[in-house]
């Protein structure tokens, strides 16, 4: 668990030194909470690897036939490189009883608002402010 919370370190690290969100940032998770996501049977913790090499999480939270993604979180060395998309590919592909894809993001990261709209997710109109200047989109995906 040590190696994930500091995979989380590094790939949160730049989104917590924008916007200074101590409480909500993944960067800042503790021990404690990874265990309980551990110990928790709704949630999975998925390993992005490289060369036999963790370079990234996903951590999905199964809710019946629907499924609430995140945090995930990719080495900052290893973004923009493709591999969240395939990553994301990967598990649609695993998860195939799932209908429901659900996920949010910092609505003012239009990069990453843009990444989640190009795999097929739409806005659900629901936004939730987490600190001024920083606000939650929450996305939508349906699957056949």
């Amino acid at each position: 668990m040590e190696s994930v919370q500091q995979l989380f370190n590094s790939a949160f690290q730049e989104l917590l030194s924008k916007y200074g969100d101590q409480e909500t940032n993944p960067a800042n998770v503790t021990m404690e909470r990874l265990q309980d996501i551990a110990c928790d049977p709704s949630n999975k913790l998925y390993f992005i690897l490289l060369d036999n090499k963790i370079i990234g999480s996903m951590r999905i939270v199964r809710q019946g036939k629907k499924v609430k993604i995140g945090p995930i979180g990719i080495l900052p060395e290893f973004q923009n490189q493709g591999i969240g998309k395939q990553s994301m590919f990967l598990i649609e592909q695993e998860l195939t009883s799932v209908k429901v894809w659900l996920l949010d993001t910092i609505k003012q990261e239009e990069k990453l608002v843009h990444f989640y709209l190009s795999l097929g997710y739409k806005p659900t109109g629901q936004i939730e402010s987490i600190q001024p200047n920083m606000d939650s989109i929450f996305l939508r995906k349906e699957v056949e």
